[in-house]
């Protein structure tokens, strides 16, 4: 049996082929955005070594994470916790959250959305890369 946390060469394709959108924490990669409700796009999102999106929030959409590997924090409304593998979390509309590397090993989680995917929706409360 094959051991999940190692990555193996062929992966590191997997990113050249999703063309993904660089940010200072990682990058991100729209796997699609259906034609129907009620979801509105899924992404992957690579939060790499030491990386940490903004505190932020939503007003068009809400998201769930899903974690495919170890290493990552989060905070979601006044918790702030390590996701793990094979859990599922929710935000709400207007929930404040933050994803973060906690292992130093960065860590990738898939996000589904729900409503309207739009990256102005985007309302930043605390950015350590002042954006």
């Amino acid at each position: 049996m094959a051991d999940l946390h190692t990555v193996s060469p062929e992966a590191h394709d997997v990113e050249a082929a999703l063309s993904p959108d660089f940010r200072p924490w990682g990058w991100y990669a729209v796997l699609g955005e259906p034609d129907h409700e009620p979801i509105a796009a899924v992404k992957l999102l690579r939060v790499e070594p030491g990386g940490m999106l903004s505190l932020q929030t939503h007003q068009l959409r809400r998201e769930r994470w899903m974690p495919v590997t170890p290493g990552l924090g989060a905070i979601i409304g006044e918790q702030t916790f390590e996701l793990q593998i094979g859990c599922v979390y929710d935000i709400g509309v207007g929930v404040p959250h933050r994803l973060f590397d906690m292992a130093g090993s960065g860590g990738s989680v898939v996000e589904t959305m729900y409503g309207t995917y739009d990256e102005d929706d985007i309302i930043r409360l605390k950015d350590e890369y002042h954006r």
